[in-house]
């Protein structure tokens, strides 16, 4: 029973989408021969092992960005707001924390 190329295929989507990690082992002289190949598989979320004397050497796995760094005191919008009133004194009933006058069963 010989699987068709869409079956490998298939078979290698459904484990990226279960979370699977795939990994295959390839010898170093065969991954100087295919690098471009590989690359592409990488990218499509394989890990591959590079072995020498078939022995672990490197993994190639997906490049994953990294994440931009926010600036302090912006949104992810990159806006800052802040009321007009925002050094103004707090309402009464948020106030009376601040002053140690809260109520016991505030804190049940």
């Amino acid at each position: 029973m010989g699987g068709s190329a869409a079956d490998y295929i298939l078979v290698k989507l459904v484990k990226i989408i279960s979370g699977e990690t795939m990994s295959e082992t390839i010898n170093l002289y065969d991954a100087k021969t295919n690098l471009s190949k590989l690359v592409d598989r990488a990218a499509g979320g394989e890990e591959i092992i590079i072995a020498k004397a078939g022995k672990p050497k490197a993994k190639l796995v997906p490049y994953d960005p990294p994440r931009k760094k926010r600036v302090f005191g912006q949104n992810l919008l990159g806006m800052t707001y802040m009321a007009e009133d925002w050094k103004g004194p707090l309402p009464p009933e948020i106030q009376r924390y601040f002053d140690g006058e809260s109520d016991p069963e505030d804190f049940e």
